[in-house]
């Protein structure tokens, strides 16, 4: 085999850490049938999503938020794969004869996707893996230079075939535009697949999404692409793991954000002012039969409740991120408080401001019984009311006990508990002080509390999961930090330091004890009477929002 060629290192992605290690596709949910052209009738699927380890990425995240408003989409992204391997092309033409052993030939297997699902728009991905051995072409020798005549026409042959077989099938091809590996930005240079398919999709009039818009966009004065982007807090995130194509889990939810908004504009659906899961959350807010968790960005995702939502994005944006968020009694509103004071509404909610502005920012915030009102907490420990709440605590205070993280108010309404990282509480209004975890057995800094239904108790939440009960509250478990199970290679090292952490607890509704822990990334854990609860799709378990497998 000839030395590789310096243009191939162009077209092989920097590090691939895992070969087909398997998918985290989603599965489709049931949905209406159709007849396929044998007459069956098979599921329906609206959005198919095909490609590599970038398409599973970014094509979960953006189809988290599209099944949130009632698309049904399939997520087929297979680590490793492509459209350019020599089981797949050989000696100058694609190859039809029996498949090789462990072989993987994309073209037949997204024919038997599309025959099965009917999708009516396919999504492809697949712009980076190109490796040996390397396909040959018609006089046998091995295809190399990856800018070269016969590496154009390997690539035309095989995008022609994907293309066709979509088509005629009765789907919609449109291809999704690859995320820059240097720099510069330039897919034409960086990806010499995908400036080889340029000739077959203008001969087929194919869209173009550009989902690589949100990691490519945000640049440095001196003109390199950055790799970290401030979330809606206002704190720098890593878009990807250091020297790896693949994307966190936050540059996940930004490019699912992107292709989820450009396919629903190909299916003329609204997305409710809603993005992919990616950013921090920013609440968790019971309802009749469930709860609904909000990203910091505003984002809502419903989980019990068929009613959607809308989201407060718009509302939310440059205004430092949402702390908190409740519903109304009726279910059919919500309120948002931003960490600069302001506080959005959606549907019935009630239009309230804060009585005074702190410029340390709130923390946390807790609603009245009604929803009427907001309790809102800064560091300092101050307290600023809306609507209905009535001021009890001081409105200048110190970090005396340290900072002032948590506030929840007693079931009247009347007053309110303010927790600490140091583990003290100060009570106000109606409260009582039921005591506090002794600080060698604190297990991190306490970062929310929740009372219980008579408001004779209340839970204390730190910052491993451990919960500490006081009053008439009982121990009803922690929620400590597990790994998903199906969490691929190349991300191993990065989650081992982003890793999600619990962040909030919340009450349960109702005459019982129960309650619900959120970490950052939108993980939900159910205690006693607290149960959790399925979105639109069945979504269950312990990773409602982290996209990964449960």
């Amino acid at each position: 085999m000839p030395p590789r060629s310096p243009r191939v290192t162009a077209a092989i992605i920097a590090i691939v850490l895992a070969l087909l290690a398997g998918s985290l596709a989603a599965s489709a949910v049931a949905s209406p049938v159709r007849s396929g052209a044998s007459g069956v009738s098979t599921p329906t699927v609206q959005v198919l999503l095909i490609g590599d380890s970038i398409m599973d990425q970014q094509g979960e995240a953006a189809a988290f938020v599209l099944r949130q408003q009632g698309v049904t989409v399939k997520v087929a992204g297979y680590w490793g794969s492509g459209l350019l391997s020599r089981d797949q092309y050989d000696f100058g033409h694609s190859r039809t004869d029996p498949a090789p052993p462990n072989s993987f030939r994309w073209v037949e297997h997204a024919a038997t996707l599309v025959d099965q699902l009917r999708p009516e728009i396919v999504a492809v991905y697949m712009n980076h893996n190109y490796w040996p051995p390397f396909p040959r072409d018609a006089a046998g020798v091995e295809i190399t230079d990856s800018f070269g005549a016969s590496f154009r026409a390997m690539v035309n042959t095989q995008v022609e075939r994907l293309i066709n077989v979509i088509e005629r099938r009765g789907s919609r091809a449109v291809f999704v535009a690859p995320l820059p590996t240097s720099a510069s930005g330039n897919a034409m240079v960086e990806s010499p697949i995908w400036a080889a398919y340029q000739p077959a999709l203008r001969r087929h009039h194919i869209t173009v999404l550009h989902s690589e818009l949100p990691v490519n966009s945000t640049r440095h004065p001196n003109g390199q692409r950055l790799a970290r982007r401030a979330d809606c807090y206002g704190d720098a995130q890593a878009l990807r793991p250091a020297e790896d194509l693949h994307l966190t889990r936050y540059g996940a939810g930004l490019t699912g954000t992107a292709l989820a908004y450009d396919i629903a504009d190909l299916l003329h659906v609204a997305l409710r002012s809603n993005g992919a899961p990616g950013d921090h959350t920013g609440g968790l807010a019971p309802t009749a039969d469930g709860y609904v968790v909000t990203g910091c960005d505003g984002s809502v995702f419903s989980f019990g409740s068929q009613f959607q939502r809308g989201g407060a994005r718009s509302s939310a944006h440059r205004h430092g991120g949402v702390r908190a968020s409740f519903s109304t009694p009726s279910g059919n509103g919500m309120s948002f408080v931003m960490s600069d004071g302001a506080i959005a509404h959606t549907g019935d909610a009630s239009q309230m401001r804060l009585d005074h502005h702190n410029r340390i920012g709130i923390i946390s915030a807790a609603p009245t019984p009604q929803a009427d009102g907001v309790y809102a907490l800064s560091v300092d420990g101050t307290v600023a009311v809306a609507g209905t709440a009535q001021q009890f605590g001081p409105s200048v205070t110190t970090f005396s006990r340290g900072y002032a993280l948590a506030i929840c108010a007693t079931p009247s309404g009347s007053g309110y508990w303010v927790a600490y990282n140091t583990g003290a509480v100060v009570a106000y209004g109606d409260a009582v002080n039921y005591g506090q975890p002794e600080t060698p057995v604190l297990r991190g800094p306490v970062r929310s509390c929740a009372s219980t239904p008579s408001g004779n108790g209340y839970w204390l939440l730190a910052g491993d999961g451990s919960v500490y009960p006081f009053g008439d509250a009982t121990t009803l478990g922690n929620a400590q930090y597990r790994p998903p199970p199906n969490l691929p290679a190349a991300l191993r090292p990065w989650m081992s330091e982003h890793r999600p952490r619990p962040v909030r607890i919340v009450a349960a509704p109702g005459p019982s004890q129960g309650y619900w822990i959120e970490s950052d990334q939108g993980e939900v854990f159910a205690f006693g009477s607290a149960a959790l609860a399925r979105d639109t799709v069945g979504n269950t378990g312990t990773n409602n929002l982290a996209l990964f497998d449960e």
